[in-house]
């Protein structure tokens, strides 16, 4: 296979990068709640007027909140000694504000506290709160809204959930937002993703555009995934299997969004197979890319291990969550850093080396792994992102991989298609050729038994002409002379039918005239082959092969009527033109304008498809015309020129 030189290669290279970074710098200002103009709150307090709500009738909640550390208020404590609590003010994503006895965050508890001043009239309003890894309870004023899990530390129970919820608001007083929280259990506490307030309207628009492109995505994986693992079944395809599997944990990684909308989970396990699902994704992305790339076994072995050591260290981190530091918490989250990106490295080292020395069809793989390696790079560029309606980085650099690798995957399942019909119809060549040459060897052993016989059996008949002769009986001699005649030319066993002077196709002709006789179908052959012909005997008589055989199971399904085959070919001017008709039941199975297969497989016809494809490269044309009884198929092939 021609190879692109690495000046191309290197421009491929440099293309990628760019038009990726440009890519999540896009979504970065656009699909971003951080990056979002909207009116913010200050000091605990969220003024928001008629224009601001018709101006933006959705709010990211993100700096300005006041949180109370230490301490899960209830509106009638928050009421009764704020004044006298500690307080400070904290941005979500920047700072949650719980910090564990050493100072560290996440583990911890405190409330959040926020003071909405809207519109004097009567008006319903929203507030959206995605999933939160900890034990809460919100109000709104002086009443309890919803409670998901168990704060108090005492009977302390982590679940998680998106949630929304609407309330009216009517008149001129404030209204007050308190989410007590405690998180003793994961790696993110608190608000960790900013809160949405506005219209019903406005947030259901989103959340719908948020979760419609994430079930699109999962659908179009999960329908791969189907694909895919049928011809795993089917055809005991390894790379199926691995791809079938890397679809499934990447409908874990991404499922999330739908999965918190719908249930209210616990924090263990979900939340740490939702985590331990992407590196997985990332275990079998290696595997695969391993086996297409062709890297030596000890690469091969090593990169796999540390691949599958690092999802077991992942599951048991995110386990054990509420057993480690804040410090340790910072120094794993920079080791699954650093691991990511080397990840990347492998496998644009590895894919760089397969498209230098192997071949270029494995270049999706190395520009999703370069797509990839750049996810990775601006999630730590721009880490103040937190999506919309998309996905974050990692998850469109995995879904790049997934994609890339089933696009290669896709290639590889049609090619292996192709050569499986092409080997079934060298097959049923090779069959029949074998078929035709068995029957010819049986004629051939029959006629010498025939020819034995007449020889034998022309020695008896010397001696008795001898005998008359020397008896001198004229007329007794005549008689036997005349019976003897008569039986030499009424030995049918004797005789031998030629079809058409072309050797192969007499045989093929042959060949299909015993197999009418034994299946009781009636037969005609008129045929004239001339020697100038641009097609080979062997494309000829595959093509005829193909045509007759179809013409014989078309009579076999007929359950009544006469069953019978004519084939007739005649020369006008410098073309050949060969009509097949055959009796048949009525019935033909289309597939837009292709013939299927009478087999009961749900496939394209072999038969005629091949004969078409041997005709085209000919310069030759076929054309089939059918009634309520009979099939017809015209060939017309051009004569050999004449120089």
């Amino acid at each position: 296979m021609k190879k692109n030189s690495p000046f191309v290669r290197y421009i491929g290279i440099i293309l990628t990068i760019i038009l990726s970074s440009l890519f999540f710098i896009t979504i970065y200002s656009v699909d971003n709640k951080y990056t979002q103009s909207s009116v913010q709150p200050i000091d605990g307090m969220l003024i928001l007027t008629e224009d601001d709500l018709d101006n933006n009738p959705s709010n990211f909640l993100i700096r300005g909140w006041r949180f109370y550390p230490n301490v899960l208020l209830t509106p009638e404590q928050y009421n009764e000694n704020a004044s006298e609590l500690y307080s400070t003010y904290v941005s979500i994503g920047e700072n949650t504000g719980l910090t564990d006895e050493n100072g560290v965050a996440p583990h911890g508890y405190g409330t959040y506290v926020l003071t909405l001043v809207l519109p004097e009239k009567t008006e319903t309003y929203a507030l959206y709160l995605p999933e939160i890894y900890c034990a809460y309870r919100l109000y709104i004023d002086d009443e309890e809204i919803i409670s998901i899990g168990t704060p108090e530390k005492d009977n302390y129970n982590a679940v998680t959930a998106n949630r929304m919820i609407t309330f009216d608001h009517s008149g001129s007083n404030a209204v007050t937002v308190m989410l007590a929280v405690n998180n003793e259990s994961y790696i993110y506490g608190g608000m960790v993703y900013p809160p949405s307030f506005g219209t019903p309207v406005a947030l259901n628009y989103q959340r719908g555009i948020n979760l419609g492109l994430y079930l699109a995505v999962i659908s179009i994986v999960a329908f791969i995934m189907i694909f895919c693992l049928f011809f795993a079944i089917r055809h005991k395809h390894q790379n199926a299997v691995l791809y079938t599997l890397m679809c499934f944990f990447t409908i874990l990684f991404i499922g999330y969004p739908i999965l918190h909308t719908g249930f209210t989970l616990s924090v263990f396990p979900w939340y740490a197979i939702e985590t331990t699902s992407g590196y997985i994704v990332l275990f079998l992305t290696i595997l695969v890319n391993n086996r297409i790339c062709r890297v030596r076994h000890i690469t091969n072995v090593i990169s796999s291990a540390v691949s599958a050591a690092f999802c077991i260290l992942i599951f048991t981190y995110t386990m054990n969550a509420s057993f480690v530091s804040g410090v340790f918490i910072d120094l794993f989250s920079n080791i699954i850093s650093c691991y990511k990106l080397l990840t990347a490295g492998y496998l644009l080292i590895t894919g760089w080396h397969s498209t230098s020395e192997y071949n270029e069809n494995y270049r999706p793989l190395f520009y999703a792994s370069l797509f990839y390696a750049s996810s990775c790079v601006w999630d730590r560029i721009l880490p103040m992102y937190e999506p919309i309606y998309g996905g974050r980085f990692i998850e469109y650099g995995c879904l790049a991989l997934v994609l890339s690798i089933g696009f290669m995957l896709l290639k590889e399942i049609i090619q292996s298609y192709s050569y499986s019909m092409a080997f079934a119809e060298e097959k049923k060549q090779m069959t029949r050729q074998l078929a035709m040459q068995t029957a010819y060897s049986a004629q051939i052993k029959q006629q010498y038994e025939e020819k034995r016989r007449l020889i034998h059996d022309f020695r008896q008949h010397i001696r008795v002409i001898n005998s008359m002769v020397n008896s001198s009986d004229n007329n007794e001699l005549k008689q036997y002379l005349s019976e003897l005649s008569y039986e030499i030319t009424s030995d049918k066993g004797a005789q031998s039918i030629v079809f058409c002077e072309n050797t192969a196709v007499d045989a093929l002709i042959r060949y299909y005239a015993g197999i009418m006789d034994e299946k009781g179908i009636r037969s005609q052959f008129h045929l004239t082959i001339p020697k100038k012909l641009d097609i080979s005997d062997v494309e000829l008589c595959t093509v005829l092969g193909n045509l007759i055989e179809n013409a014989v199971e078309a009579c076999e399904n007929q359950n009544c009527g006469d069953k019978s085959v004519s084939v007739s070919s005649t020369v006008k001017g410098s073309h050949l033109f060969i009509v097949i008709r055959n009796t048949f039941n009525g019935e033909i199975r289309k597939f837009r304008n292709c013939f299927m297969s009478s087999k009961g497989i749900n496939r394209l016809g072999i038969g005629i498809s091949s004969s078409m494809k041997i005709i085209s490269n000919n310069s030759g044309s076929i054309n089939i015309t059918n009634n309520d009884s009979q099939f017809q198929v015209g060939i017309t092939l051009p004569l050999k020129s004449e120089t």
